[in-house]
């Protein structure tokens, strides 16, 4: 895979100050980085300056390669299962979801919260809190205390 530039993403960045230049060893040909995007350099017409990338890069782009190879090939089976009957947009959606989160919109356990068992972003705890008292805690400090006392815990103490 070779790495281009998307130019549509905002995360673009343009390289000012010193040049910085890599010179191809086999054609002499010097390649100057105009743009910067997810740590990889390009020129100015958005190809990847290979010579220019750290081991830890290299890593990167190799995991890049095999994320859209594997991409690549979900997708060619999905077309091949399918047959005629796949629709006009063959591309499958991949997500990485965590089997352990939870589902966003459900009923927050507090009590389970609060015990470690049950794992929330603590906006959704704060947010079930003010649901259940009319309180909405700021700190997972005061949301401790206001489960614990059942929505009596007087928060203005705790800061």
């Amino acid at each position: 895979m070779t790495l281009k530039l998307d130019r549509s993403r905002e995360d673009l960045g343009t390289i000012h100050g010193e040049p910085i230049n890599w010179t191809d060893p086999e054609t002499g040909d010097v390649r100057t980085a105009v743009y910067q995007q997810d740590g990889f350099l390009f020129d100015v017409e958005g190809e990847l300056i290979e010579g220019l990338l750290t081991p830890q890069a290299k890593a990167r782009l190799e995991k890049k390669t095999r994320e859209a190879e594997a991409k690549r090939a979900a997708e060619e089976a999905y077309r091949k299962a399918l047959g005629t009957d796949a629709p006009a947009d063959t591309r499958p959606r991949v997500a990485f979801v965590d089997p352990d989160a939870p589902v966003k919109g459900a009923a927050i356990d507090l009590q389970g919260w609060l015990s470690g068992e049950a794992k929330y972003p603590f906006d959704q705890v704060a947010e079930e809190c003010r649901k259940l008292w009319n309180i909405k805690p700021g700190s997972k400090a005061q949301a401790k205390r206001l489960i614990e006392s059942n929505g009596t815990a007087d928060l203005t103490e705790l800061g």
